[in-house]
Formats: C-alpha cells, structure tokens, sequence
C-alpha cells in the first residue's frame, strides 16, 4: 500500500515537471516571435487651399422679359421682327388688321414695352388673335439670371453675396456670378428653395433657356493641412482622429541578447478639428503640424501603437505633398471687365508707339506719365461715348 502511494507521488511530480518545462518553452517562442508589420501609404501633406462648393443644375433666365401682345382683336397682317432680332423700346414686332365690315381702319401695331431680342414669335402671319394673345416674347439679355433649387438640407449655407460659379455648356470656362435674390419658403412638391445670382451677359455669351451646371462657394481653406478622406476615422462620440507616425529603435531582447535593434516605426492615434469635407479630401483647422507624417491610406486594420511598414512616394498621395493650382479660378470669364481690358490694352499700344526716348530718365518718365493721363482722360472719354451709344441704341421713345 505504501509503495503505491509513493509511485503515485512520483508520476504527479513528473506530470507537474512536463507541464512547467512546456510552458517555458512556449513563453521562450512567443518572446522570440517578431511582430509583423503593418503595410500602408504614409506622407507628411503639406499646407494647400480647398474650396467647398454645392454643385447643382440651374437655368437661365433673363432679369427682363415681356410678352407682347396686340391691344386690339383682329387678323397678323405682318410680322415685322422674328426670332434673333433686336427691337428698341415702343418698336413695332407686328401689324393687326382688324377687318370690321364697312370700316377703312390703319393697321394696329403690336409694340414692346422694352428694348431686348425677340426670342420667340407665338402667332403665323394670317392668324386670329385677340387683344390678349401673345405675338411674341421679347428679353433683354445684358443681364441675366441663374435660377437655382437648392435641396431642403443644404439651405442654411446659402446666403445672399454668395460667389456661384456658372459653367458655360460646351466649354471649359466659367462665369462668376453673386447670389442676389433668395426665397424665404419651401416649395412643398419638390422641398427645394429658388435662389438667384445675377451674370453681366453683355458679350451675349449665355441665352436665356439654357441649362447649366452651377457650383455655389460655401467654404474655403486657404491655409490648412489637406489629406484624404480615408486618413479619417471617428469614434461614437463623434470625435476626429488620425494616425500619426512615429519612428523609434526598439528594445526587443530575448535572453537579455538584442533580437533586432533596427529602427521601427508606429502609428498612434491623435485627436483633430476637422473644418470641412469635399468630395474625397479633408480640411482640418488643428491637430497636426505641417512636416509630421500620416497615414493616408490603409488604416482600416490599424490599432493605436500598430508596427507598419511605410510605402512613400505612391502616385495617388502627390497631390497632398505637392501645391494644386485651382482650376474653377484659373477658367473664370470675367465679363464685366472684357471691354475695359480692351480698352485699356489698345491705349497702352498707342501710349507705347507715341512715346519717344529721351536722353534724360527722368525726362522720360515725366513722359510716360503724361502720356499715360492723357490716355487714361481719351479711354474714360471713349467709354462715356460708347455707354451713350449703348444707351441710345436700346432705347426707343425714352428710357430703358
């Protein structure tokens, strides 16, 4: 009985023994096996300008239109101005005769109230009308409006002064416009508001009845880290986070023999104040310093204090470490001054060829100054001249 006792003893020692030799030996491999490292795109972005637009569809219509109609019934006689013609204030588009039985009367003359381009004739020549029938549409289109319907939820970024960047159809250019009128309701069918920025169309550029893609300005970065949307994660508090690189020489030693002491670099999770968010990019007002480097892609399997290895350099991280030139700005037709520019380009070629040199600087700086005033005095002239013309051109009968 005794000798059983002690071979029992013996074997749960011998058992105790294996099990603290193999949890040694497995402590020894997992202190001995190396963390693998994490693949993913760092750079270090650098300050840029980012512009939030709200891009929507939008019509053109003019700021002054008038549908001429008759003031008497009878039969179109004639139609004296079509489609494309330019009419003055108080002209006649169309005659009427207004065949009474045994009555001799002169033809009625339909006239439009104000001086533009008839853009439309409603009625044949020969063709009943009566003294509300309209003959004709007539715009005047120096000044045009873009009517835009800003969706329910983007309403309370809309204010009047707003810059709406208009895009010419079948072109590459732009038009800026000002947001000069805005609705105070809701329409109930479509849950849209109408806003409308006023264009100066003087070049007849635009044409009321187009339609064209609008891009109103709601915010704008002009000195702020910029990085990819995907650098960005939140937690459920609604806070802004993004990994940032850290690089150091590790001390991973087994045995108290140094593994590898190569140096190593991690991401740790740091806090930011996002100012907006366009499209696939980020804005943000504080939080990282220009030069510290980021992950911009590949942080979904990332943890704070993650190993990674750093791919640099990749094509679709340049545009956030190299300075972006704006395009919408770079294309912007400036209307109103179209006209003054050349002006004032012809003057300085006759300034240029009507300047003669001196033998003295300062003579021939005397010079150019005068010669200058006095071009600048002829182009105001010339402009007062052609603004008369303008004027009188569009107006019949008094004024516009």
């Amino acid at each position: 009985m005794y000798s059983i006792r002690k071979q029992n003893t013996y074997i749960i020692i011998l058992l105790v023994l294996c099990m603290i030799f193999l949890s040694c030996k497995k402590n020894k491999k997992s202190a001995s096996r190396r963390e693998s490292a994490i693949s993913v795109l760092v750079a270090s972005p650098i300050k840029q300008s980012l512009d939030e637009y709200l891009n929507l569809s939008a019509e053109i219509k003019a700021t002054r239109e008038v549908e001429v109609s008759a003031d008497v019934s009878g039969r179109v006689a004639n139609i004296l101005r079509y489609e494309g013609s330019f009419v003055g204030r108080g002209e006649t588009i169309a005659l009427i005769d207004r065949f009474v039985i045994g009555a001799n009367y002169s033809y009625a003359p339909a006239r439009s109230s104000i001086a533009g381009y008839v853009t439309k004739t409603y009625v044949p020549v020969g063709a009943s009308v009566s003294a509300s029938t309209p003959i004709a549409n007539v715009a005047d289109i120096r000044e045009l409006e873009v009517e835009i319907q800003v969706p329910e939820r983007s309403v309370a970024d809309i204010k009047l002064g707003q810059k709406v960047y208009v895009n010419i159809p079948s072109s590459d250019k732009v038009i800026e416009a000002i947001i000069t009128k805005k609705d105070f309701a809701i329409n109930p069918q479509t849950r849209t508001l109408t806003v409308k920025a006023l264009i100066d169309n003087r070049e007849q550029i635009l044409l009321p009845g187009m339609f064209s893609d609008t891009s109103i300005l709601l915010n704008s970065a002009t000195n702020n880290i910029i990085v990819p949307n995907s650098a960005i994660f939140m937690d459920d508090l609604g806070r802004s986070y993004i990994y940032v690189v850290e690089d150091k020489v590790p001390n991973n030693k087994v045995d108290g023999v140094d593994v590898n002491a190569s140096k190593e670099y991690r991401v740790y999770q740091r806090e930011i104040d996002v100012l907006f968010t366009y499209k696939d990019k980020v804005a943000i007002r504080s939080g990282i310093e220009e030069g510290e480097e980021v992950v911009m892609f590949g942080r979904e399997f990332l943890k704070d204090g993650s190993l990674i290895n750093r791919i640099e350099n990749d094509p679709s991280i340049l545009e956030f470490v190299t300075p972006q030139t704006n395009n919408v700005e770079d294309n912007i037709i400036n209307l109103g001054k179209t006209s003054s520019s050349a002006k004032s380009n012809e003057g300085s070629k006759s300034s240029a060829k009507n300047t003669t040199s001196s033998s003295s600087v300062k003579q021939e700086n005397k010079s150019i100054e005068k010669s200058t005033t006095i071009q600048t005095t002829n182009t105001t002239q010339s402009t007062n001249n052609t603004t008369t013309e303008d004027t009188d051109l569009y107006t019949v009968g008094g004024g516009n």
